[in-house]
């Protein structure tokens, strides 16, 4: 069902849509889709503004979300019983600030970060970061060289957020600058027998990991979050 939305209306109605999807917890569209039963491709095109949603897609969001279909289509109404503005569910609900968004081929700017240096993209680049992800004042953005994560959904093509002052253990995801090689790592740490000795793990044979025994590896922060963009 359509609307005879204009097309700033349908992309304020799109920003909305969004806005309350993230207010609701749901970290990604397709999250949103699946715990209800949407088909996801139309919910995206809807969330994205490619396409108009009517009354009926209006309400089933709004009941899944907690708002009205009014507000969604039209601004109108309440949110959550007090908020009538897409702006105060930003302010409110999701505090977010731009992250330093670094390739992880800029293996100097990496090593700053392990010197102490506040991150820096050199092209000014930037990521919107949640505010769910708990993270300090130095977190950066960055995506990983490969797959070699994607057992546990940490995929190329994923934004993550990693923390150069969290303490990490064996287990955690980290970012890694390994003597020799051309990029960034993201591996599983693991500690090995041995002062300072540890291990970055892939768990995908096809990606290679890597040992303080044959390598000199700096750690440069610990995954803290990550979001497939869509």
């Amino acid at each position: 069902m359509t609307t005879t939305e204009t097309a700033d209306s349908k992309d304020a109605a799109a920003a909305r849509l969004r806005l309350c999807r993230i207010a609701a917890g749901y970290r990604s569209g397709r999250a949103a889709a699946r715990a209800n039963g949407w088909t996801y491709s139309t919910y995206m095109c809807h969330e994205t503004g490619q396409r108009s949603f009517g009354v009926e897609e209006a309400e089933a969001y709004g009941a899944a979300y907690g708002v009205t279909a009014a507000y969604l289509l039209f601004g109108a109404g309440k949110v959550n019983g007090e908020l009538s503005n897409p702006a105060d569910i930003s302010l409110k609900s999701h505090d977010i600030r731009k992250l330093p968004l670094i390739d992880g081929g800029n293996l100097s700017a990496l090593f700053r970060i392990t010197m102490g240096s506040i991150p820096q993209a050199l092209d000014g680049a930037a990521e919107p970061f949640p505010s769910w992800i708990d993270a300090g004042p130095r977190t950066f953005a960055a995506r990983p060289s490969d797959d070699a994560l994607a057992s546990v959904k940490i995929f190329e093509a994923t934004m993550c957020y990693f923390d150069p002052d969290a303490p990490f253990k064996s287990g955690d995801i980290v970012i890694a600058i390994v003597d020799g090689f051309p990029s960034a790592v993201v591996r599983k740490y693991r500690a090995a027998v041995g002062a300072g000795a540890f291990e970055l793990v892939s768990p995908n044979d096809d990606f290679p990991g890597f040992t303080t025994a044959q390598h000199k590896i700096n750690v440069v922060g610990k995954l803290v979050g990550a979001m497939i963009r869509f």
